[in-house]
């Protein structure tokens, strides 16, 4: 198999974990933190705009069109469409920074060693904060995705 292939399958089961954990979040959880910890909200805000971040390397236009549509995470008074629009971007932004890659041609614009790391960056960058919010949703009682969610589909 082939590093894109690879990279492929790798990129659409995290966006498949990703996808997992937004489903059952829900407005009334996005204050719930850990102790000592970020609100859900706060976590979500800066996945969005981090994806953007290292996206606007490869395509500023892209980037900065996704990043004007997320409203900022405002506490208490985020609600339903805080969590679409965090969805929309985040999502958006993760789609087009895998095809950004996958295009080529992106050499030094980027401070990794090579571009296919950038996305496997943003899966490490994605589990560590699938596991805050993961953790914060049950500490306040909250449904969140079982284990098999997130790792069942690499094990298939």
């Amino acid at each position: 198999m082939q590093t894109p292939e690879l990279l492929c399958q790798a990129w659409t089961r995290n966006m498949a974990a990703n996808t997992a954990l937004l489903d059952v979040i829900s407005p009334q959880a996005l204050t719930a933190a850990v102790p000592s910890g970020a609100p859900i909200g706060q976590h979500l805000q800066h996945i969005a705009l981090d994806v953007c971040h290292w996206l606007a390397h490869l395509n500023a236009a892209r980037a900065d069109k996704l990043r004007a549509a997320l409203p900022l995470w405002n506490g208490e008074g985020s609600d339903a469409a805080f969590l679409r629009c965090v969805r929309e971007v985040w999502l958006g932004a993760e789609r087009s920074l895998l095809d950004e890659v996958l295009l080529g041609g992106h050499d030094g614009q980027l401070p990794h060693a090579a571009p296919e790391l950038l996305p496997v960056h943003m899966l490490v960058h994605d589990a560590f904060h699938r596991g805050q919010i993961v953790a914060a949703l049950r500490a306040h009682g909250y449904p969140a995705p079982d284990v098999e969610t997130f790792w069942g589909p690499w094990r298939s």
